[in-house]
């Protein structure tokens, strides 16, 4: 497993190499009035990319943590015997009282 994240590892350095080897070509970036300097192309594609990846593990990890407290909360409720609202027990006990 170890070599098999090496070798994709390597594969992907690779080609990231060669990505930026082909757009070396420089831009400059203009927004409201704020110039950037001449930066190459692949800089600015991969510095795109970490912000995406930044801001979807950001909301990765705050969605991974509610889950994390709801799990919490059910269990909390499952160790002193209470039912989550529109749990089966719940829908059991409402037929029952119609009956």
């Amino acid at each position: 497993m170890k070599n098999l994240k090496l070798s994709v590892a390597v594969v992907v350095l690779l080609l990231l190499f060669i990505f930026s080897t082909y757009n070396s070509q420089p831009v400059r970036i203009r927004f409201t009035g704020w110039q950037s300097g001449d930066l190459p192309l692949f800089l600015l594609i991969l510095f795109s990319f970490l912000c995406g990846f930044l801001v979807a593990w950001l909301l990765g990890t705050i969605r991974s943590s509610q889950l994390r407290r709801e799990i919490q909360a059910l269990r909390r409720d499952a160790s002193i015997g209470r039912q989550p609202p529109g749990s089966a027990a719940d829908d059991h006990r409402a037929s029952e009282r119609n009956a």
